[in-house]
């Protein structure tokens, strides 16, 4: 086991039952599913405690494994028919959120604000397949959060090309700015390709948003931060992109 591990295992450990209640749910909802089911593991009680809660979470952001587990572990499967329907979205399952919509179509007018802002995990982790299945099921790809942030913002940051590609296949703004930077996506992106990560590809992805049509300009709004950087960025990534301008 590596010292990190190690530590996480610890830290685990040290959590009272109902901090471990609160941190399952961030884990469930996040990133980190492995942790959320060590928690389990260790404390089984979570799934009565808050089951709903955590039941509901964990199947609405996509971690159907986890909720399988509380429903194995007692929880009650009691999601409404709307949740079910995200669930299954949030997942990935096209076949079985389009057999929902065509049986209940009214669904999709019941989606509110904080539903289709789910759209921006599938697209900053990259997940295609699950942002593909929740835009054809009408969740909205202008999707905003509090600062006014897209998941066309979020997935172009990241590099993720195949989401950037399924995002503007479905509508979203190319010119969408968000209210801390005043930035396009692809001055999103530009920021994104000082800190790559994996596979990302920042070349391919702003080659997809100029296409679209995205402005290649960018008027820094008064105390952004390092916007001479920001600028040389746009331009080496616009020159890497094959424009000219």
């Amino acid at each position: 086991m590596s010292w990190k591990a190690l530590k996480d295992e610890v830290e685990v450990r040290a959590l009272s039952f109902a901090a471990a209640v609160d941190e399952f749910i961030r884990c469930a909802t996040g990133s980190v599913p492995q942790r959320a089911e060590r928690l389990l593991a260790l404390h089984p009680a979570i799934a009565s405690a808050s089951f709903h809660t955590a039941l509901v979470l964990a199947a609405l952001y996509g971690n159907h494994d986890i909720a399988l587990r509380l429903v194995a572990r007692g929880a009650k499967d009691e999601l409404s028919r709307l949740e079910q329907f995200i669930a299954a979205c949030a997942r990935g399952d096209a076949a079985g959120a389009h057999a929902r919509l065509e049986a209940e179509p009214s669904l999709r007018a019941e989606l509110r604000p904080e539903h289709h802002r789910m759209l921006h995990r599938p697209a900053e982790s990259g997940n295609a397949a699950v942002l593909a299945t929740m835009l054809s099921c009408g969740f909205d790809p202008d999707a905003r959060d509090k600062d006014r942030v897209t998941p066309l913002h979020r997935a172009a940051m990241a590099g993720h090309v195949a989401a950037v590609r399924v995002l503007l296949a479905s509508g979203a703004d190319v010119h969408a700015m968000d209210d801390m930077f005043s930035a396009t996506p692809l001055v999103w992106a530009v920021e994104g390709r000082g800190h790559p990560q994996g596979d990302a590809d920042h070349v391919g992805v702003a080659r997809l948003l100029i296409a679209a049509g995205s402005s290649v300009e960018w008027q820094p709004p008064e105390g952004a931060p390092g916007p001479e950087r920001t600028l040389e960025g746009l331009l080496d990534l616009r020159r890497a992109a094959g424009d000219a301008g």
